[in-house]
């Protein structure tokens, strides 16, 4: 596919961009572990040509690492260049740029799985609705037009219970999403199966109730505070996947990438959110916008913390 995001289009550049943070002194995230049990893989099973972990020649750290940690997936097809930015900023056009990129290698399985969750929303909100209009309807005195029945217990419980299942599925969409993001940003070829498994989606609600009851403060505060408190924790989602992150440690690191790159921050949050309200003028759109919207974001939150990004030429 053609980029039309990319401010740097016939550049020849690809490789991994292995940020590492032990050699620029700035903070550190825990490794993520993409694939379960890789983190165990011994000597014996690595490629052919690959030095098993631990055993790097002096001086080399194997692209998807960090200290402690293996990212566990094949980065076999891309190129083996290796730099290190300094890490503390990012590029928003930049971001935007390889979130296309890398939305564009997998496409079937961010839109499939967005299609997927759309259904199980849909569906739960659409029998809902109907249940609460027959009963309506079957209740309704055909002369006078009044409401002569009462709801019983039973269609109250199952309407909510059919209206949260609803709810759960565009929850669980929007968390894995995310998950999934981070590690696509990393180097990972995200299958349609990844979004069915709910690793690190714990925390990640946790961290996003946490963002809502403060922007909820901010608008008892003043109706520009919700605006200014997203904006300062926008990458708070992104921050949340790392094995070992805290709901204090993910929001203090979304604070801080976006106080020390307030323009950058500001330029990223103000694009997607046209982006978005495009997107969402079109209904449908949102499943293209809203994976673009993660990938984004994980590109920039990954490169202004020095950690490691596959960089997609």
């Amino acid at each position: 596919m053609s980029n039309p995001f990319d401010p740097n289009s016939g550049r020849n550049e690809s490789g991994a961009v292995g940020n590492n943070p032990a050699d620029s002194g700035s903070s550190r995230l825990p490794s993520y572990e993409y694939e379960a049990g890789l983190n165990s893989q011994s000597a014996a099973e690595q490629p052919y040509g690959q030095q098993p972990y631990g055993q790097q020649p002096y001086g080399q750290q194997p692209y998807g690492q960090q200290p402690g940690g293996n990212f566990g997936y094949d980065n076999s097809s891309y190129a083996a260049t290796q730099t290190t930015p300094a890490p503390g900023t990012f590029d928003a056009m930049d971001s935007i740029s390889q979130a296309w990129k890398i939305f564009a290698e997998r496409p079937g399985a961010w839109l499939l799985s967005a299609l997927a969750y759309g259904v199980a929303f849909g569906l739960s909100f659409l029998v809902a609705y109907v249940i609460f209009f027959a009963y309506m309807i079957a209740n309704t005195d055909e002369v006078t037009g009044e409401f002569t029945g009462d709801f019983s217990p039973a269609i109250i419980v199952g309407m909510v219970l059919l209206l949260l299942v609803g709810m759960v599925a565009m929850i669980l969409w929007e968390l894995v999403s995310y998950r999934e993001a981070v590690y696509a940003v990393g180097g990972k070829k995200v299958t349609f199966k990844d979004f069915f498994t709910f690793k690190r989606c714990g925390i990640m609600f946790v961290v996003s109730l946490a963002v809502g009851l403060l922007s909820v403060l901010g608008v008892i505060a003043l109706i520009i505070g919700a605006v200014v408190v997203s904006f300062l924790l926008m990458f708070a989602m992104t921050a949340a996947v790392p094995e070992g992150q805290t709901v204090g440690g993910a929001i203090s690191s979304s604070f801080e990438v976006v106080k020390n790159n307030i323009v950058p921050s500001l330029v990223l949050f103000l694009l997607l959110a046209v982006i978005n309200g495009i997107g969402g003028a079109t209904y449908v759109g949102i499943i293209f916008t809203y994976p673009l919207t993660f990938l984004a974001m994980s590109h920039a939150y990954l490169t202004a913390k020095g950690l490691p990004v596959q960089r997609r030429s």
